[in-house]
């Protein structure tokens, strides 16, 4: 019987027991009507021993219950009639029902419902028995049958059992045969008992053989089980003088090696076993009891019973009776007692010894190439702990090819598939062989393996938003799976090896992917394509180990076009170009907003003017960028031409010209000369308009070429960083001159040579000085912290100017040195009555550092040992080095004071001085104190604290509680921008004549300096 019907059936067990209310409330309502005929009614099995006297006590209790009822009709009034009525007639219904029913349950026997607990409480098992009369004569001769159910260590157990008794005046002898059968272990057994019962006393043999053979065991894997013969010796003994209590004693003793006795993890051989146990019967239908039981090896048992002993035909109020307890006790009374014996079949075991067999989980997987199998696969053993280890074997192919397997503690396998290889099956046979402890091994089990190559399920390009650096990216992604493309995809999976690449090749082209590559949660492996340069066509192609070069589509870059535009067209030379077969290549520059060229790319390209004048002509022009984004076009003349204004234009753009226009001469530099006009050369300055130098062009007799364009080249060509050339003309003046203006950002400290050349730089002429530029310095001071210091030589004031290049309007770099521009005292400190830093008495000003700082910062650092007020500082910059005549100099707007440390007043005088009366608890008094010198000078952002204490208190009130006041520090040991020290005066209670004092204490000595504010109350 499975566990799941046993459950049933002990949920079935309340509604067994609905089936006998109806009778309980039949016999109640009985008792209720004064029907004590059946209250007096003894069992069945009690009749046969009195029938005789039984039956006069009836006739003479119905003749005297008739006489009392007449009695009571005619002595009732009308409604009692009816009531009596009522009652009467119930109390015939339900005795006749009753007796009834008592009658055809009489037919039954005993039934008996068994709950044990073991000694933690915990209900250990529970049964049913029911006792059947097969034959009854009511004297010597009983035939039953007895029938049985019970659940215990989760098994179920059905009885069935035929017997006999025969009675005597003293005994009762009888045999009995059952048939037991474990539902749950499918387990049969044989039971032959025999009984001797006298009044008070019952003992019973019963002996048990076995059915059924060895079989698996439900509850213990690798057992076999099969029912021990054996037998039992039972007794049970009760108190005449008490016979709600009883004893038993017994023994049992079963035979086999490994007997489950006690339970199955105390199994022993040829096991026995002691009962002793002692019971209690409150009331005929309810026993309670205790069994203790003792084995061999120390193992025991203790059990706490509770029994349900319902006999079928008595009535509820007997078996609820406790003086019918007695009667059970007799030899009368147990008529239909059930069998005493063992009805849980006792089981043997013994281990199981069976051939090792191994099962995989899975016998056949499909995966792609070098796949990591996901989960591993479960090898499976009828006897794992028989199993030493799992062997796996696998053709040379399988790990040549990149294959691989591992166990996990003999429990499963891991494995990593073979590369797939081209042209080949790419299939694969691994034995799976288990080794047990003799050295044995089992039957191969066979996993067969196939590798898929991998293919693309999908390809898409996706646009990146574009970066700041003029790029067009893309991202490309390959949705995987393996065989067929319609398969799985292959999701969150590392891939080595892994190579993206585009077609035909491009420098300007970036390929990023990572390495390994892993696809995404949608199975998608990423690369991202970048490129600055226009690109239409571009094939994509992706391989992988396991799938081979694959053409996944193609990419384009045809829009960055857009982004491209012709900057400049630049002419051969600068000057007028030379008439003859002198080609002149003019060169346009294709660009982005980034400066990046425009690379070996064809654009539509127009070169201007379209009409040229007489003999002017173009020719060589190309339409296809070079590596620096340049187009070429030549532009010859046979004739002299002036003011030709040459350009471009692109993809139909706006043209783009030369910065000035084109002029064709016949002129020869072998028949003209150059020279640099008499100049002296000033201080340029960085950021003016620079220096304009003079070039006088003659023929050879010195006569000025004028009106005439001419082939000139200034030099150097490179000039130094910041400097540039501005203004050159190619066309001679009425005085043959021609001009070109040098100018500077930056500071040139080192001279360089300007030189010109007529024949393209074969013969130079060089200007008599070299050039230099200086920064024209102005200082422009920065705002400072406001204070006022002790002369004591330590305290100092930190004064900070930026120094800015007028010419550019920038400040100077960080790091240049100051003696470049600035003169050796260049910081001044000038008292308020006129006198300069190097008279004025204790001041002593220094520069810090020697190099401008961070912004063009400078700073200087100005401390004094002597008392000065108002100490105006400036700064000076030095241009006699440059051959200017005055300097100039910039004073700060604050002032800087020293005072001496001990002459420091408190002002009385300009304490504030309130006479008018505060409200406690709102109202706060302010109080003021000016900090001063000895000439009454306020001393504004003074901090005291290094030289004195500075301490404000209350002084005693004319009334109140001098405890109620408190002071609230404002300023703290700074005095405020007037000079004041303040403080606040409370009061939490009525206080009159308060006053508040402030003290100066010095530090290193000295009288104290007090003042006393006017005194105030609070109401």
């Amino acid at each position: 019987m499975s566990p799941y019907i046993g459950k049933k059936f002990i949920r079935f067990l309340p509604y067994i027991g609905s089936l006998f209310l109806p009778f309980v409330a039949i016999s109640s309502s009985a008792i209720g009507e004064k029907n004590t005929e059946h209250q007096t009614q003894k069992v069945e099995s009690e009749k046969w021993l009195n029938e005789s006297n039984n039956r006069d006590n009836e006739t003479a209790g119905l003749i005297a219950q008739n006489v009392q009822s007449v009695a009571q009709v005619l002595s009732s009034s009308p409604s009692e009639l009816t009531e009596q009525a009522k009652s009467y007639a119930l109390g015939k219904i339900n005795g006749a029902l009753f007796g009834e029913t008592q009658k055809w349950l009489s037919q039954f026997g005993t039934a008996r419902i068994n709950f044990a607990f073991d000694r933690k409480g915990k209900l250990d098992n529970g049964s049913l028995d029911l006792l059947l009369p097969l034959y009854d004569n009511k004297a010597d001769w009983l035939a039953f049958s007895q029938l049985g159910y019970r659940h215990k260590d989760d098994r179920h157990t059905v009885n069935v059992g035929l017997g006999g008794r025969y009675f005597t005046p003293s005994w009762m002898y009888g045999l009995n045969t059952f048939y037991d059968h474990d539902v749950t272990g499918k387990n049969q057994r044989l039971g032959v008992g025999g009984e001797a019962w006298t009044d008070y006393v019952k003992l019973s043999a019963n002996t048990y053989w076995r059915l059924t053979k060895w079989r698996d065991s439900p509850e213990e894997h690798g057992w076999e089980e099969r029912p021990a013969n054996g037998f039992d010796l039972l007794g049970e003994f009760y108190l005449p003088a008490y016979p709600n209590l009883g004893g038993k004693l017994g023994f049992e003793q079963y035979y086999g090696d490994n007997v489950a006795l006690f339970n199955r993890d105390s199994k022993q051989k040829n096991p026995s076993l002691g009962r002793v146990g002692l019971n209690y019967t409150p009331v005929p239908l309810v026993t309670i009891g205790a069994d203790y039981k003792y084995g061999g090896s120390g193992h025991s048992e203790t059990l706490f019973q509770a029994n349900l002993n319902y006999r079928f035909g008595v009535p509820f109020s007997e078996q609820f009776s406790p003086d019918s307890v007695a009667s059970m006790r007799t030899l009368a009374g147990s008529r239909y007692d059930l069998v005493e014996r063992n009805n849980q079949i006792v089981l043997d075991y013994r281990k199981k010894v069976e051939e090792l067999q191994l099962t995989l989980a899975q016998n056949a997987i499909v995966g792609y190439s070098l796949q990591s199998w996901p989960t591993p696969i479960p090898v499976t053993a009828n006897a794992e702990s028989r199993v030493k280890r799992i062997i796996w074997q696998a053709s040379d192919a399988f790990t040549q090819n990149g294959g691989n397997i591992t166990s996990d503690n003999n429990k499963a396998l891991h494995l990593t598939l073979p590369h797939f290889v081209q042209n080949s099956q790419n299939r694969y046979t691994v034995n799976v062989i288990a080794e047990d402890t003799n050295g044995k091994h089992t039957k191969p089990a066979l996993l067969h393996v196939t590798v898929k190559p991998l293919a693309v399920k999908q390809f898409r390009i996706e646009k990146v938003p574009s970066a700041a650096d003029g790029k067009e990216s893309y991202h490309l992604l390959a949705t995987l799976t393996h065989g067929l493309a319609d398969t799985d995809i292959i999701r969150d999976t590392p891939f080595d090896n892994v190579k993206w690449w585009i077609e035909p090749k491009n420098d300007d082209v970036s390929l990023e992917w990572a390495k390994p590559s892993k696809t995404d949660a949608d199975g998608q492996l990423l690369a991202t394509v970048s490129s600055s340069q226009p690109l239409k066509d571009a094939k994509v192609f992706l391989e992988i180990p396991g799938m081979g070069k694959k053409q996944l589509g193609d990419v384009n870059f045809s829009s960055l076009l857009s982004d491209f535009n012709l900057q400049s067209v630049k002419p051969p030379a600068e000057g007028p170009l030379l008439v003859g077969n002198n080609d002149h290549i003019f060169t346009a520059v294709v660009t982005n907003k980034q400066g990046e060229p425009l690379k070996n790319q064809k654009v539509d390209i127009k070169w201007y003017p379209e009409t040229l004048p007489e003999g002017v002509k173009w020719s060589s022009v190309t339409d296809k960028t070079d590596d620096q984004g340049q187009l070429f076009a030549t532009l010859s003349s046979t004739k002299p031409a002036t003011g030709i204004k040459v350009g471009a234009s692109m993809e139909g753009g706006k043209p783009v010209y030369t910065d000035k226009p084109v002029n064709f001469v016949i002129i020869n530099a072998d028949g003209i000369q150059a020279k640099f006009a008499k100049q002296s050369l000033p201080v340029i300055f960085t950021g003016d308009k620079g220096y304009t130098f003079t070039v006088v062009v003659s023929d050879k007799q010195g006569h000025p070429l004028k009106n005439q364009f001419v082939n000139i080249k200034w030099y150097p060509e490179t000039l130094p960083d910041g400097v540039k050339w501005s203004s050159v003309t190619d066309k001679t003046d009425e005085q043959g001159q021609l001009f070109a203006t040098l100018s500077s950002t930056k500071q040139v400290t080192n001279p360089f040579n300007v030189e010109i050349s007529l024949d393209g730089g074969k013969n130079k002429i060089d200007f008599h000085d070299g050039v230099t530029f200086h920064y024209n310095v102005i200082a422009e001071p920065l705002p400072m912290a406001k204070q006022t210091l002790f002369a004591d030589g330590v305290q100092s004031f930190t004064f900070k100017a930026k120094l800015i290049d007028k010419g550019t309007n920038a400040p100077l770099p960080e790091g240049l040195e100051l003696n470049n521009f600035i003169a050796p005292s260049i910081l001044w400190a000038k008292t308020e009555d006129g006198h300069f830093a190097n008279v004025a008495p204790g001041l002593k000003p220094f520069f810090q550092p020697e190099k401008v700082g961070p912004s063009g910062e400078v700073s200087m650092i100005l401390h004094s040992d002597k008392p000065a007020r108002n100490v105006k500082v400036g700064i000076n910059v030095n241009s006699n080095s440059f051959g200017a005549a005055n300097n100039t100099i910039t004073y700060f707007s604050d002032y800087a004071t020293f005072v001496d440390k001990s002459d420091i007043r408190l002002d009385d005088a300009l304490i504030t001085k309130k006479t008018h009366d505060y409200k406690v608890g709102d109202d706060d008094d302010i109080y003021q104190v000016a900090v001063v010198d000895s000439n009454k000078n306020g001393l504004p952002y003074l901090d005291l604290s290094k030289y004195y204490k500075v301490a404000w208190t209350t002084g005693k009130p004319t009334s109140g509680n001098q405890s109620d006041l408190s002071v609230e520090d404002i300023t703290g040991t700074t005095t405020d921008d007037k000079a004041f020290l303040t403080a606040k005066l409370k009061s939490k209670g009525p206080v009159q004549g308060a006053k508040i004092i402030l003290t100066l204490t010095p530090i290193l000595g000295g009288n104290p300096l007090t003042v006393e504010s006017y005194p105030v109350d609070f109401q």
